[in-house]
């Protein structure tokens, strides 16, 4: 069966790249690869080099970025997505579609699968995020979706309360912490040298992406986050990471630079990539921000978390994840918080790895692609 992996950036490729390499290496099962969106952009690290790094042929890449990242922009960049991926598959004839997530660029790659009648499997469905437009596109997604694959047991039963078929609906876990069986781990003095900073009493990586349900609140929470950093600035070190392609992106980064001259506690990298992102993540006192990593990868790997603002606000927390809204008192105080945090026994609520294994034992059970596109509405019954 032809499996064809849509990725569009960094971090859906973190979280693709072992149930990608369980395609690849399973008998029944053949791997096509179409990377877009970030991937494709040198503002974002080209980062398509990190996925033939890993040692994939990217077969298809489908370029859907503007220079722009207002909302029309962004709006032509999902056409774009619609249009390209559709040229794609069908060039590609496969047998199912493999996406992740909640990206808008997914969306569309979603939308391009059920205009073709291709059957789509979706990780990482049923979650709630309700600071950002994602969740708007996940649910979406959800309902194109003819196989399911959540992370945990409330996304599931999201899942079912969405009329998805229970025997369609697979709780897998979380396939980014199988990843963690292999990484390259590094020496701390290593780590830091490639990053290119001194370490510091206290060391952070952040990363910050676009409310983009309400932006003028990402540019609040923004100010107030490096207001704390400048507050703590003589002991700590940071490491930005890159931000998302979404609208007012190019707002956050231009603020992260200007915040980020002169100091030579701060380095920015627009991608580490994931085996230096996770040896990073491994080494520091607390992720701050609003990314997926810190609520996912970040509990497993013994690291705090501060999550700012709403953006995450719907996934199950580990003990070890410190939420703040915007203000700054309490950011630099959650921060303070977060960084003297013993994580040692916090324990993962997405899984234990053994998710992609898992995964594609569901792929590879041999489904009817016309009993797949026809999937049944469920009604909830509530007595």
């Amino acid at each position: 069966m032809k499996c064809l992996v849509v990725t569009s950036t960094r971090a859906d490729f973190g979280l693709l790249r072992h149930p990608m390499i369980a395609i690849e290496n399973h008998p029944k099962l053949e791997l096509l690869v179409a990377a877009s969106g970030t991937h494709l952009s040198k503002d974002h690290g080209y980062t398509v080099d990190e996925i033939t790094r890993a040692g994939f042929s990217v077969d298809y890449e489908i370029p859907i970025l503007t220079q722009s990242d207002d909302g029309l922009a962004t709006s032509e960049t999902l056409s774009r997505a619609i249009s390209g991926l559709s040229k794609a598959y069908a060039a590609a004839q496969p047998d199912m579609i493999v996406v992740l997530g909640d990206r808008y660029e997914i969306f569309g790659a979603a939308s391009a699968a059920t205009l073709m009648r291709i059957p789509i499997a979706h990780l990482c469905g049923g979650d709630v995020t309700e600071g950002a437009y994602d969740e708007a596109f996940r649910h979406g997604i959800s309902k194109m979706a003819a196989l399911h694959f959540p992370t945990h047991e409330q996304a599931a039963l999201r899942l079912i309360t969405m009329g998805e078929p229970k025997d369609r609906i697979f709780n897998i876990g979380n396939t980014g912490l199988d990843a963690l069986t292999d990484i390259d781990w590094m020496p701390r003095e290593f780590v830091f040298d490639r990053l290119g900073l001194r370490p510091r009493k206290f060391n952070v990586v952040t990363t910050y992406h676009p409310v983009t349900r309400d932006p003028a609140v990402a540019m609040q929470e923004l100010s107030s986050l490096l207001n704390a950093f400048h507050v703590m600035a003589s002991d700590l070190g940071i490491i930005f990471t890159g931000v998302n392609a979404d609208t007012g992106a190019s707002d956050i980064t231009r603020e992260i630079h200007n915040f980020a001259a002169g100091r030579d506690n701060v380095v920015i990298h627009d991608s580490l990539g994931h085996n230096l992102y996770m040896n990073t993540v491994r080494q520091m006192d607390a992720v701050v921000g609003n990314s997926s990593s810190g609520i996912y990868e970040a509990p497993a790997l013994k690291t705090a978390t501060l999550d700012i603002g709403p953006r995450q606000k719907g996934r199950p927390q580990a003990r070890s994840v410190i939420h703040v809204d915007g203000d700054e008192n309490e950011i630099l105080k959650g921060l303070k918080a977060a960084i003297a945090l013993d994580c040692s026994s916090v324990e993962s609520l997405y899984g234990n790895g053994g998710a992609s294994e898992a995964f594609v034992d569901v792929l590879a059970r041999g489904y009817d692609r016309q009993a797949l596109l026809n999937k049944p509405f469920v009604d909830f019954k509530t007595f």
